[in-house]
């Protein structure tokens, strides 16, 4: 374990136990910092997504051992992304290097909970929900209920809060910092997985109008079928597992006809938040709380991780104002290609014919392709070079 750590913070509280809440402090504890997490459920925790990690997250998961906690079958590697427009137009994108990864939720969250159970500056608190933050002498205090009891309890003496509690972050709540989500459009999302062997290598991504549907190997035997779509003008029918949603998609619909669904379908939204003020010298918002628009481009959680790396990063280098204007400017510099790349993908994702066109130019031209999936990674930069890897 590395003894590098700063003066600023020795105790630091995580509000919100799921991926990313886990890997900071992962991250952190291996830096020596002592890290408490507070988690509103129990582990392991499950979300609706499309459950597919790009090679920029794995590489992470992998660095910091996580990886090795998830057994064998419980992982499924793809090398690419494969979009299917609805006039049959096909367009492939293999990864310039390595692979990413599809994992189901809940092993990806036991993989993670048993790493960071492993370290002894790591204090995990489970069915705790966050009542009310109280700030002190530049200290934070954090008065919980334990799910179960009728009492409130008080934990105090942190020096720095970091607010991972997802798409409704009662952190960025508590502290007013809701902002308007970045775009207008509202978009849903709804997950299942189905017992079939998955037929490609790459990550599939369904095109229809104003609704797509991605498909990620999950297993050997498993996929997941993730439906987004925006709600004005997509309107699912309570019939079936799929709520109607695959009649968007019949060829996807016969594929996996006489297959079993594993479980019932679960829905998430609407999807687009943001937040104002995201850093301050002692509160930080990362992953969903701080801002997330869509997972049309599949980046969610490498983003959360890359971010907690940055953090531990910024925070061996910088200290006060220094510290906290570095670690913005780093992450907005990656959240602004986030931006840009899901507001173009989800412009094509409500214009039909135009979306034919770019898939035109894509099929006559796949380096394009290849060279915007590297692009939002973050692998290469608008020139084509390649960037730092973590």
């Amino acid at each position: 374990m590395s003894t590098k750590s700063t003066d600023m913070f020795q105790h630091i509280l995580i509000i919100g136990g799921g991926p990313v809440g886990l890997f900071t402090a992962i991250v952190l504890a291996q830096d020596g910092f002592d890290v408490s997490v507070i988690e509103k459920n129990n582990w392991p925790v499950d979300k609706v997504c499309g459950e597919g990690i790009m090679p920029t997250g794995v590489k992470l998961l992998k660095d910091y051992g996580v990886l090795d906690l998830i057994p064998e079958e419980a992982k499924c590697k793809f090398h690419g992304i494969h979009y299917k427009n609805k006039n049959g137009q096909i367009v492939r994108g293999q990864f310039k290097s390595d692979y990413g990864l599809g994992i189901k939720r809940l092993d990806l969250s036991q993989g993670l909970y048993l790493k960071a159970k492993s370290f002894s500056n790591i204090r995990l608190y489970h069915d705790h929900e966050l009542l009310a933050l109280n700030q002190y002498d530049n200290q934070f205090a954090a008065t919980v209920k334990v799910h179960g009891e009728n009492d409130e309890v008080t934990l105090n003496g942190f020096d720095l809060l970091l607010g991972c509690d997802g798409l409704r972050s009662r952190v960025r709540s508590l502290l007013q910092l809701d902002s308007l989500p970045p775009f207008k459009l509202k978009r849903m999302g709804a997950r299942i997985h189905v017992e079939i062997a998955p037929w490609n290598d790459m990550v599939e991504v369904w095109w229809s109008k104003s609704i797509e549907a991605y498909v990620t190997p999950t297993s050997k035997e498993s996929v997941n079928i993730l439906f987004s779509w925006d709600i004005k003008k997509i309107s699912p029918q309570s019939k079936g597992p799929q709520l109607g949603l695959l009649q968007y998609f019949p060829e996807l619909e016969e594929k996996i006809k006489g297959h079993k669904i594993l479980d019932s379908i679960r829905s998430i939204g609407p999807l687009a938040v943001s937040s104002k003020t995201p850093d301050q010298n002692n509160v930080f918002l990362l992953g969903d709380a701080r801002l997330f628009m869509d997972g049309i481009t599949g980046e969610g959680l490498s983003i959360g991780f890359e971010t907690a790396y940055l953090l531990r990063s910024v925070m061996a280098k910088y200290k006060g104002n220094d510290f906290s204007l570095n670690f913005h400017q780093l992450v907005q510099t990656k959240l602004d290609t986030y931006v840009r790349v899901t507001k173009f993908a989800l412009f094509f994702s409500s214009h039909t014919i135009l979306r034919a066109g770019v898939f035109w130019i894509l099929t006559i031209f796949p380096t394009i392709f290849k060279f915007l999936i590297e692009f939002n990674m973050g692998r290469i930069n608008i020139w084509g070079k390649e960037t730092k890897e973590f």
